[in-house]
């Protein structure tokens, strides 16, 4: 009577092996892009937040602590933005907040009026709005990734180039 053998033969596990190995391989080569593009998707994701905050502010009327009203901003440079309160941007205001953009997404072209957004009081309506000025690229220097967005006078950012999944929320009017 023969005895049957069982176990794996060194045949198999070079080719379990080599399938492993060509895995590693694939998720490795592709695993920077994901990382580069999700850093690029969070930053745009996060400014247009923070231009929305900034004009949600000036709509519903945040004040200095005075009583007294005021605007809202966003001052833009190519490795930064800055929030503020008031009508202008004055670079030594204790209460702006910075917001520096990660390496490697910088501002390439910031095509706004003074590089910067001021929303009116109440209406939210951005203040000396100019339609052929009102873009904001932003690019990864390592990918070469570019994404554009765009605003509107009402404040709104209308649309995103390079980032398919944003899409202005307009509001249901009946």
């Amino acid at each position: 009577m023969k005895k049957l053998q069982a176990g794996i033969t060194y045949i198999e596990i070079m080719i379990g092996l080599a399938m492993f190995s060509l895995l590693l391989t694939l998720t490795t080569i592709n695993f920077p892009n994901i990382i580069q593009r999700a850093s690029m998707d969070a930053t745009v994701v996060t400014m247009v937040s923070d231009i929305k905050n900034q004009q949600l502010k000036a709509m519903v009327g945040a004040d200095n602590g005075d009583g007294a009203f005021t605007s809202f901003g966003v001052h833009f440079q190519p490795d930064r933005y800055t929030l503020f309160r008031g009508g202008t941007y004055k670079l030594d205001n204790t209460t702006n907040y910075e917001v520096i953009l990660g390496d490697p997404v910088r501002l390439q072209t910031i095509n706004l009026p003074n590089a910067e957004i001021i929303f009116s009081i109440r209406s939210g309506q951005i203040q000396n709005f100019d339609g052929s000025q009102n873009s904001l690229t932003l690019v990864n220097t390592a990918s070469g990734q570019q994404k554009t967005a765009y605003v509107n006078k009402l404040g709104v950012v209308t649309r995103i180039e390079g980032y398919e999944n944003y899409t202005a929320k307009r509001p249901n009017v009946s």
